[in-house]
């Protein structure tokens, strides 16, 4: 069995190109004179400079460096399309490239034709292709267009054509620019899960790419590239750490993100310890910890408060990388938390946010009302509506209420809007469809504006009680103190 391996030596890319003498115009007219008599020079660029490396089986390696350092060209060499001028190469092993979706397509051709065209640019046999036509089209989910021309498609459809004739082969060595990520996010999800099948399957794997996230989860060495050159080789959090020191960021928005970056983080680790902190407060407790008791209620507020930092964390980041990829004009890269259905959306993770933040103030009005109750009824003797304590516990409970007819009237009205841009039928939660009239935001409205208003009576009344309770306290305390002054043989004092 051959053991795939890349030994590069001495390795070396010079091109040439050609260029227009430096001149400063001062006019059109000599401008367009220059452009018309000048002769452009040869001159010769050095892509690649004395590259040595070497891969063995089971690594999977990435490249890192900035734009123009020389990692697609890199990979270009090393998948055979540009040809060295300098040094040796051997590689072991079956390889493919991942590195144009245009390589091998006519845009006047079909679909099916196209198939064979590319499978044919990658060296695939004749034979072999006839096989892999079905598999593509059902994984690029073009069966039904099979027969029109390639331009008429548009550029999702394109890569998506592009990516499933590349990856329908398995090889011992994976060579990978990171141009893929566009398309509906269902293809994306499948695309993902193709390319881990593939790399898990192959024994060497190659990728440049800018997202750390993705080098970390995906690699376990990494190459730094500079001008061509090769100037660390190490582990991939090493790899990234020289990288930040040879090029920090100096663009203030980059280091705005990275301080919101930062922030973040340290919320979020605050959010967590208040939740361990809440856990075992709970766990103290008991095995079956009382809802009424306030551990309970305290567990249940620290956890929905960081599950709203996290999902309005997603909804800011996903909002940031659409932004930056409508500004650079690129399909937006969606991260492996925002895989699945609504997940790449921002307003899945607002809608997310926003759940979890009523859980967190019905998790305090529950504690609140659960006291309430305990107070009604266990106090003794019981109170009664001559109590100010009796109106302060309504109050309490009124509130609870208030605030959950008011979120499942919001609730309503969202559920509503979607299902009008969407042009789908409305899909009422369980608490809506009972009784006549709950499927109305109207309705949990005026219940809502029914326990406002028993809440500020209620409140008028505790502390009209509580004021003459004050006053009848203060007057029975005087009169005490006048009938210790005239007991027997003892003379009233003088006023």
């Amino acid at each position: 069995m051959q053991v795939a391996s890349i030994e590069v030596r001495d390795l070396s890319l010079v091109v040439p190109y050609y260029a227009q003498p430096d001149k400063v115009s001062s006019s059109w007219l000599s401008t367009l004179l220059g452009a018309a008599i000048s002769v452009p020079r040869r001159r010769f660029a050095t892509l690649l400079d004395n590259v040595n490396l070497t891969i063995c089986e089971g690594e999977r390696v990435a490249l890192v460096g900035r734009n123009g350092a020389g990692k697609s060209t890199l990979l270009r060499v090393l998948a055979g399309a540009f040809e060295p001028t300098g040094g040796t190469m051997r590689i072991n092993g079956s390889r493919q490239a991942l590195l144009s979706i245009g390589l091998g397509f006519n845009p006047e051709a079909t679909i099916m034709e196209n198939i064979f065209l590319r499978a044919t640019a990658m060296g695939v046999a004749s034979a072999d292709i006839r096989h892999m036509v079905e598999p593509v089209l059902e994984f690029s989910g073009l069966r039904d267009v099979a027969n029109r021309r390639l331009f008429t498609l548009s550029s999702g459809q394109r890569m998506r054509l592009g990516f499933a004739i590349s990856t329908a082969v398995p090889t011992d060595i994976m060579l990978l620019d990171e141009w893929f990520g566009a398309g509906d996010a269902q293809f994306v999800r499948r695309a993902r899960r193709r390319m881990l099948d593939r790399m898990d399957g192959s024994k060497i794997v190659v990728v440049a790419s800018h997202n750390d996230a993705l080098l970390h989860k995906l690699c376990n060495r990494a190459i730094l590239l500079d001008a061509g050159r090769v100037v660390f080789d190490g582990s991939v959090s090493e790899t990234l750490a020289e990288y930040r020191r040879l090029y920090p960021p100096v663009d203030p928005a980059v280091l705005a993100a990275r301080a919101e970056k930062r922030r973040w983080a340290a919320t979020l680790a605050q959010l967590k310890q208040a939740v361990v902190r809440a856990d075992e407060a709970l766990a103290e407790c008991g095995a079956d910890p009382e809802p009424l008791g306030a551990a309970y209620w305290h567990a249940q507020a620290a956890r929905a408060e960081l599950a709203e930092a996290k999902a309005r964390r997603c909804a800011e980041r996903l909002t940031q990388l659409r932004e930056a990829a409508t500004s650079a004009g690129e399909a937006s890269e969606v991260p492996g938390w925002a895989q699945g259905v609504g997940r790449s959306d921002p307003a899945f993770w607002e809608e997310r946010a926003e759940k979890a933040r009523w859980r967190k103030e019905r998790a305090k009005l529950e504690r609140a009302a659960a006291q309430a109750d305990e107070a009604l009824s266990a106090t003794d003797p019981v109170l009664t509506p001559a109590d100010a304590a009796y109106w302060t516990a309504r109050a309490a409970q009124a509130e609870l209420v208030e605030v959950k007819a008011n979120w499942r009237a919001g609730r309503l009205l969202r559920l509503r809007q979607v299902a009008a841009s969407a042009g789908a039928a409305l899909e009422l939660p369980g608490w809506a469809r009972l009784g006549i009239g709950r499927s109305e935001p109207a309705f949990w409205e005026a219940r809502a504006e029914k326990a406002r208003q028993f809440v500020e009576k209620a409140k008028r009344r505790a502390d009209r009680l509580a004021t003459v309770s004050i006053g009848t306290q203060g007057a029975a305390g005087r009169h005490g103190r006048r009938g210790a002054g005239s007991g027997p043989g003892q003379q009233p004092s003088p006023r």
